[in-house]
């Protein structure tokens, strides 16, 4: 063996205090766990979803707040309730709110199985990155504190991790965890992790099929940061399971699936060909078995989860038209690239995906996109502009609203714009300009992630 890696697995350490409080999560905000994008993918379903401004919002597991305190700053009427078992985390946030001078926010110290005892309503409620890394018993109580303490509309978002995609990496863990999962020292932990991973990647260099995935799974862990691995790979607690087995756990407490936190993740068109026909015919037209399937075809390893109360299941529409976008905003990161032959535009987005436009409608959308950014675009504004450049005159609002429609759901499925609830729109500079107190306080501490009104 190399250097690097020290022998034999130790015995046991003695207790350590709580993982958290050894290795806090950098806490930051997740843009698709928040209200106004998980309400408007309700809206787009056909619910009627609380308006983020005025919604009562809890997070399971909020770490030092850093999703929830950008929330309570920008809607000064909702009411935010942050729960986390790191004391550690707790008053880095409490730290945080008060310097900022919040009053619609509170952050506790408490236990979830405690939060289940509690009497409460919430029109959200947040779990990221909670669920699959705590024992079976606090997961009940999660899907039990969605049943018990959701809104009639209101809407929960889990993030999890999902066989078969882990059914892999479960091996990278197994390994990772025999090796070093006995070292009381975090550090030392991660190090000798790493290292046992990247010898047996070296001693199986070549073209097997185990040589390929630890190669993969090398690159990731080599680059991961230190609190990602040590809570993903090398926490005692890392529950996977299979998307069938999680929404047939909600249904007990009266939760069932509205959708996930964004569309493309939902849409086998993505795929191209005639994979969406053939997922149509196996499962029938269930969308649980539809989603089972597609997970199962491309080896899914984490899901972000939307649920509602069974009640509201008789209203889920999940057949999207024209009409389901219509009093939605939709913002986008494109960028104007050289136009090709034939074509009206060429755009591209960060992760490097090209639009090639070649028909005005598609042509006004983009456009309005790119000029709203980073605010958001209604089909109004589009159809505004179709009007400006006098494309199909003879068309009423409601017939540009179609067209308009028909090509955000085209980019929604592919994953080139995405939807909000509320429109936000560019106001006045003054003289005295103010960043956002959330990313201002980030900044100062060094963050690598800060927020932003967005």
């Amino acid at each position: 063996m190399t250097d690097a890696v020290n022998a034999a697995p130790q015995a046991a350490a003695p207790a350590t205090p709580y993982s958290y409080d050894l290795v806090p999560y950098e806490s930051q905000p997740f843009s698709q766990s928040e209200p106004d994008q998980v309400a408007a993918m309700a809206r787009l379903f056909g619910l009627s979803p609380v308006p983020p401004e005025k919604a009562r919002v809890l997070e399971l597991g909020c770490s030092a707040g850093g999703n929830i305190i950008p929330l309570a700053a920008r809607y000064p009427g909702m009411q935010v309730t942050g729960i986390e078992l790191s004391k550690v985390e707790v008053d880095q946030g409490l730290a945080v709110i008060k310097g900022l001078g919040l009053t619609n926010i509170t952050l506790r110290q408490a236990n979830i199985l405690d939060v289940l005892k509690e009497k409460n309503q919430y029109d959200y409620i947040i779990a990221h990155g909670v669920f699959s890394w705590v024992p079976e018993v606090v997961q009940e109580a999660i899907l039990n504190i969605c049943g018990s303490q959701l809104s009639d509309d209101g809407i929960a978002y889990i993030s999890y991790n999902v066989y078969p995609g882990w059914k892999m990496r479960e091996v990278i863990r197994e390994m990772m965890l025999f090796h070093a999962g006995n070292l009381a020292d975090p550090k030392l932990k991660l190090q000798q992790g790493r290292a046992i991973l990247d010898y047996a990647r070296k001693i199986n260099a070549g073209d097997s099929a185990f040589g390929k995935l630890l190669a993969q799974e090398a690159e990731i862990v080599m680059k991961a940061n230190d609190y990602y691995l040590f809570h993903d790979h090398m926490e005692e607690n890392n529950r996977p399971c299979f998307f069938k087995d999680f929404v047939a756990r909600g249904s007990k407490y009266g939760v069932v699936y509205l959708g996930e936190a964004a569309l493309v993740d939902m849409a086998p068109q993505r795929f191209g060909g005639d994979i969406p026909q053939t997922l149509a015919m196996l499962s029938n037209g269930n969308i649980l078995a539809t989603e089972q399937y597609m997970d199962m075809f491309t080896n899914r390893m984490f899901r972000q989860t939307l649920l509602v109360k069974d009640s509201a299941m008789p209203r889920i529409n999940r057949a999207v038209s024209d009409k389901s976008v219509r009093h939605l905003n939709f913002t986008a990161e494109l960028t104007r690239a050289d136009a090709v032959d034939g074509a009206m535009g060429v755009y591209n987005d960060r992760s490097g995906r090209t639009l090639t436009v070649r028909e005005p409608v598609m042509l006004a959308v983009a456009d309005t996109l790119i000029a709203k950014a980073p605010f958001t675009a209604s089909v109004d504004d589009m159809i505004a502009l179709l009007r400006e450049r006098k494309v199909g005159p003879e068309h009423t609002d409601e017939t540009l609203a179609e067209a308009v429609g028909a090509q955000l759901i085209t980019l929604l499925l592919q994953g080139l714009v995405k939807i909000r609830y509320g429109k936000k729109s560019a106001v006045a500079v003054t003289d005295t300009p103010r960043a956002f107190g959330p990313a201002s306080f980030a900044a100062a501490q060094g963050q690598r992630v800060v927020p932003n009104t967005f």
